[in-house]
């Protein structure tokens, strides 16, 4: 093979890295001050991913948490409806005070079962032991079978009440006002460094054109070595000619 042909093979492959690294990053022989901060740049942007990442899960947690709290919150309106029911005893007859009492039990326990079943990934939301995010007692023991007992129920349930709104505002005020935020602004800086360490087009479009110059030069120096007798005007004419 050729000297010519050997060295537009070496000038193909150096255009092939240039095209490949126009979308990647800059190499070491044409700028190492420029490699050292593309890697800084990408170790700062897999960090910040990460982190958006790690946001993303906290925002779903406290989502979760929010989700139970409402459930939770839905049930204790239902019980309140039936201890104001349960607490006219004047109209009702001993079945129908029963009926309502066995209804309070009932979604006393949903109540109960919605505050311990709250988890995340395996870990618990709402039950106040280490780690969670609120601390919602349990609700204690309601009797609907009097008057006295169903207000007393009223009471209980106003109490618990005000503290699940109390930490859905909470888990709402962090959501909104700090991790959504933080969020926000992470994904920004991802974007903005993204966008200073990536090429331009017109550098993508420079070592594309080189890379093909070199390729029809190759082709060139291959035409003219197995045909030594033509000129170049005619390989260049047989090389744009159609078949």
């Amino acid at each position: 093979m050729s000297y010519s042909i050997l060295s537009s093979y070496d000038r193909l492959s150096k255009a092939m890295n240039k095209l490949t690294n126009s979308t990647n990053s800059p190499l070491a022989a044409d700028d190492p001050a420029g490699l050292v901060i593309s890697e800084q740049m990408k170790a700062q942007i897999a960090s910040l991913n990460q982190r958006i990442d790690n946001t993303t899960q906290t925002i779903a947690r406290y989502e979760t948490a929010d989700s139970y709290a409402g459930q939770a919150r839905s049930i204790l309106t239902d019980i309140r409806v039936n201890a104001i029911a349960a607490s006219n005893t004047a109209t009702l007859d001993t079945a129908s005070q029963a009926a309502l009492n066995d209804e309070a039990q009932r979604l006393r326990q949903s109540y109960n079962d919605t505050i311990s079943s709250a988890r995340f990934n395996g870990g618990q939301l709402l039950d106040g032991s280490p780690g969670t995010l609120a601390n919602i007692p349990q609700l204690a023991v309601i009797d609907f079978t009097s008057a006295t007992g169903a207000q007393d129920a009223i009471e209980l349930v106003d109490s618990a009440a005000a503290k699940i709104d109390s930490v859905r505002v909470r888990l709402g005020s962090s959501v909104k006002n700090d991790l959504s935020a933080a969020k926000s602004s992470m994904e920004v800086a991802v974007q903005n460094l993204q966008a200073s360490q990536g090429p331009s087009l017109g550098d993508f479009m420079a070592a594309l054109m080189e890379f093909m110059k070199e390729i029809r030069q190759i082709k060139i120096d291959a035409a003219l070595e197995a045909h030594s007798n033509l000129a170049r005007e005619q390989v260049f004419a047989l090389l744009q000619s159609k078949p």
